[in-house]
């Protein structure tokens, strides 16, 4: 019940041979489980996967049961699901479903239908056709193969690599996971009912599908509070069958289980002085959405680190839902893993030194909104002496006899604390605040101080320097019970909170004529996400739609420029883009991402209620506590970064654009 893989192949089988999918931890069947084992009285338990996924100590606890139990493993899902397919259904087979073994909801929704019609679900990577499931479909010989989501899910090279091991090869997709699972009901005929489950979790649709394929109901996806247009158009062309709700309220509330309809979000005020329209112009075509927020709004532009943690990928959806926003975008783009390429900083905290050449959108106290390159300086202050000290990197690692380096929770990760190096523990003193000259302080107390000797314990923040570096005696006078400060500054005064991007579009209310008119991959139409602001204020979040959008073709980046100049812009900035644009509002993706489903991104720019303190005010945290983020699974986070690398408007584009240029 951890993970998904080996029980997506799991369903079909389960279905064909009378049999339900149960799930159980890792190291122990839990009672609920035995009860029904013990109620349904099987001849033969089939355990899936290795002992990594359900341990021999597991699966003792079946063994003393009056009943067979067999293990169907390989090495790997893909294997894995080879292996379950080879178990249970015979050759030459009349159809076989293949979706991706990196992520669930394009397989919950055909584990179902393969369920229902006695078909195999095997499982592909997005760019190959693994050894396993190529020998599996070479036994299968079917005559007919059905690929389960989009191009962003399964590629196109794949479909063609498929057909090789069937007459016939097809596709349902559609623009998200619940576009998806309606078009394989579609696919189904006329079904005797429904099974609604959420479409942001496995394991209820999991179970649920060879109950389904048993009744002849399809499996639809759902967000957790409403019903997705294109779900009921689905029940409707059938009169609305009855509805089988799987999982709690948790999972699928009591409104979407009345099939309350998902709304776009409608044009005009969304909160006092933040106002949404849509971009609708068939000259591209192009269509998206343009947030704006005027200066009097009561409502603060805060850059949000996926995961809070350095390196991290998350959905912008999830980093809006846990911070409460009521709009947010996708921020910075990504390096692997999910470390945003710019300087970031937020609440008062640098929380990382740029990774290359930035380009950044800042706000300060005032409110005033910036575009432009930072000018970065960190400083230590040590106050009994009143010794200063530059640091040249945070979160970034040491670099040269000259660095002196901090180290935050956050980037534990990627800058870990040099072993061999003079290091100073601390401890913060209260919240960030302003000084009079607008630059963020954080005071510490000093807690621990070693050079060279065991490496100190990891603590709110830890300064480093070489031991033999210009900083390492600044170090070693630094005593435990010293104040000291952290300060810093991007050239804005007054800015808490910076998010990067690149290219700058507009300055001074002209298009930026050297960024935008490259003839490379990202210059060119994609799908885009970029901030800007008015000569009086007013803040703009744009994002414009592309590639599976039947009414938008992207832009490239001169024609989003030209929008932000048509929008009276006197600045904007690109974010990262292509299949990680994202708007979210209300806690809904109210764009088309062009992956099909959501990507996980490196960060996101969000609109919290509020407003920043002004000078020498100490800051407040804006996520509510308790809101932890949700880990990201492995193989989710490999398929993320391989679509951010090959993505032309993400930063596979960006990079490429910067060694071609």
């Amino acid at each position: 019940g951890a993970s998904f893989p080996d029980a997506l192949a799991g369903g079909p089988a389960a279905a064909a041979l009378g049999g339900p999918v149960l799930l159980v931890q890792r190291d122990r069947v839990p009672q609920v489980v035995l009860d029904e084992l013990r109620r349904l009285r099987p001849e033969r338990v089939l355990v899936l996967g290795g002992e990594a996924a359900v341990s021999a100590t597991a699966t003792a606890q079946l063994a003393r049961e009056p009943f067979v139990v067999q293990r169907v493993a390989g090495a790997g899902r893909y294997e894995t699901a080879a292996q379950v397919s080879s178990t249970v259904f015979a050759s030459p087979a009349p159809l076989a479903y293949v979706a991706t073994g990196a992520d669930y909801p394009d397989a919950l929704a055909g584990a179902a239908a393969a369920g229902a019609v006695r078909a195999p679900l095997l499982l592909v990577a997005r760019d190959s056709v693994p050894s396993a499931t190529a020998q599996e479909l070479a036994r299968l010989d079917p005559e007919r193969i059905v690929v389960l989501g989009g191009a962003g899910a399964v590629s196109d090279s794949v479909t063609r690599a498929l057909a090789s091991h069937a007459p016939s090869v097809s596709r349902l997709a559609g623009v998200d996971r619940y576009a998806t699972a309606a078009a394989v009901a579609r696919s189904l005929g006329t079904p005797r009912g429904y099974f609604l489950a959420t479409g942001r979790g496995f394991a209820d649709a999991l179970t649920g599908g060879p109950a389904a394929a048993r009744a002849g109901a399809p499996v639809l996806l759902v967000p957790t509070s409403c019903i997705p247009a294109v779900v009921h158009v689905e029940m409707e062309r059938h009169e609305y069958p009855p509805v089988t709700v799987l999982g709690g309220t948790g999972a699928v509330s009591a409104l979407a289980a009345d099939l309350r309809p998902c709304v776009r979000v409608p044009d005009g005020e969304l909160a006092d002085g933040v106002r949404l329209s849509t971009i609708d112009d068939p000259r591209g075509p192009w269509s998206g959405k343009v947030v704006s927020v005027a200066p009097r709004a009561q409502w603060r532009l805060d850059p949000v680190l996926a995961q809070d943690a350095l390196p991290g990928l998350e959905t912008t959806s999830s980093m809006a839902r846990r911070t409460d926003a009521l709009v947010a975008v996708n921020g910075d783009f990504a390096l692997s893993g999910g470390r945003p390429v710019h300087a970031f900083a937020r609440d008062g905290r640098l929380l990382q030194t740029e990774q290359t050449l930035g380009r950044n959108f800042a706000v300060s106290a005032t409110p005033t909104a910036h575009i432009g390159y930072p000018s970065q300086d960190v400083r230590l202050t040590v106050h009994d002496n009143g010794k200063t000290a530059p640091l040249s990197r945070v979160n970034s690692g040491a670099s040269g006899p000259g660095a002196l380096a901090l180290t935050t929770p956050e980037g534990g990760r990627v800058a870990p604390v040099p072993g061999d190096s003079c290091a100073a523990r601390l401890l913060r003193q209260g919240a960030p605040a302003l000084d009079d000259a607008g630059r963020a302080v954080q005071a510490y107390t000093v807690d621990e101080v070693s050079c060279g000797t065991a490496p100190v314990a990891p603590g709110d923040d830890v300064l480093t320097a070489p031991q033999q570096g210009t900083w390492a005696p600044l170090l070693r006078e630094l005593v435990p019970g010293q104040s000291v400060d952290v300060s810093w500054s991007l050239g804005w005064p007054g800015v808490l909170d910076s998010i990067g991007g690149n290219p700058i579009l507009v300055d001074k209310g002209r298009v930026v004529e050297g960024s935008v008119d490259g003839t490379d991959p990202f210059s060119r139409r994609n799908p885009r996400t970029a901030v800007g602001y008015r000569p009086d204020g007013a803040v703009l979040l744009v994002t414009v739609d592309g590639r599976e959008s039947d009414n938008s073709a992207g832009m490239t980046l001169r024609e989003l420029a030209q929008l932000f100049v048509d929008l009276g812009a006197e600045a904007a900035l690109n974010l990262d883009g292509g299949g990680s644009t994202t708007m979210v509002i209300g806690g809904e993706v109210q764009n088309v991402p062009s992956d099909g489903l959501e990507r996980p991104v490196s960060s996101a720019l969000v609109l919290l209620p509020g407003s920043a303190p002004s000078s020498g005010g100490a800051l407040r945290r804006s996520a509510p506590a308790g809101r932890a983020p949700e880990p990201l699974p492995v193989e989710q986070q490999e398929a993320a970064d391989e679509r951010i690398a090959a993505d032309p408007g993400s930063t596979g584009g960006l990079m490429g654009s910067r060694s071609s240029g």
